[in-house]
């Protein structure tokens, strides 16, 4: 059995859905649960699925690749020092904001 990753095209054992698993969760009880999402409908809705990790079955590669760890030139930086920039305010809620710019 080949072992899951984000990225991963897969399906849900149970209903059969069929997108790239995006995120991974593990609890405190020990329960593993895998986020799919499938593809942009025609209503241009993009649905999603939380599924046990024992019922997500490998499909293919996928489309995304882990990203290469980058490397810190300094001990001064957020990055050396296992933190994020920017983690109070609006978008530590998931809310992002951008200004439109014009081309």
């Amino acid at each position: 059995m080949k072992q899951i990753e984000l990225g991963n095209k897969v399906r849900d054992a149970v209903t059969g859905f069929v997108g790239i698993a995006t995120a991974r969760w593990e609890f405190l009880n020990g329960c593993r649960q895998f986020q799919i999402t499938g593809q942009v409908a025609k209503d241009g809705e993009i649905r999603t699925v939380d599924v046990d990790a024992e019922q997500v079955k490998y499909v293919a590669q996928g489309v995304a690749k882990k990203k290469p760890a980058s490397k810190a030139t300094s001990a001064g930086t957020s990055a050396a020092r296992g933190t994020r920039q920017g983690q109070g305010g609006p978008s530590r809620y998931g809310i992002v904001t951008r200004k439109a710019t014009r081309t």
